[in-house]
């Protein structure tokens, strides 16, 4: 039943109406204090994953880019029987897998701005980051505002693309 159901929701996901990128974010600034600066992971996995993304976003153009850490990562992975689901369901729809497991916002806004949007503009982008920050002992606040950053940066790097976070 599980397969069927990721299957079902990510194709909702994807197809559901976005929010215009050029509408403003409806939230102020959660906190003043200052986020991390972005920065690169040095795991070895990880970097690969980066990389896999860089060469995947250049071959074709993609309708859909998903992003983010581990949950995001693992639909594509062989667990509880998702990457069949994944596979046999969003590549064909035009849906790239961009998750990368560990990562908090300033990873994902490092990656932004080194690589993982340098093809063809995607149409949709969906976004799933924060729980990392969270689980690093990041206030509530701080990591809504890493966020917030990451949406931030996904208007000014893809304007006519449609945001979902």
């Amino acid at each position: 039943m599980r397969p069927a159901w990721l299957a079902a929701a990510l194709v909702v996901a994807v197809a559901a109406p976005l929010a215009p990128a050029t509408a403003q974010l409806r939230c102020a600034p959660f906190t003043t204090q200052a986020l991390d600066p972005p920065a690169p992971r040095s795991d070895k996995w990880a970097v690969a994953s980066f990389e896999r993304i860089n060469r995947e976003v250049k071959t074709e153009p993609y309708k859909a880019l998903f992003l983010g850490d581990s949950i995001t990562e693992r639909w594509n992975m062989p667990l509880w029987g998702s990457q069949a689901v994944w596979q046999a369901n969003m590549p064909k729809r035009g849906v790239l897998n961009a998750g990368v497991s560990g990562d908090r916002t300033e990873h994902l806004l490092w990656r932004l701005d080194h690589g993982n949007l340098d093809g063809p503009p995607p149409k949709g982008v969906i976004v799933m980051i924060g729980t990392n920050d969270l689980a690093h002992g990041r206030p509530p606040e701080l990591a809504a505002e890493g966020v917030r950053a990451v949406l931030l940066r996904l208007r000014e790097k893809l304007p006519q693309t449609r945001c979902s976070g």
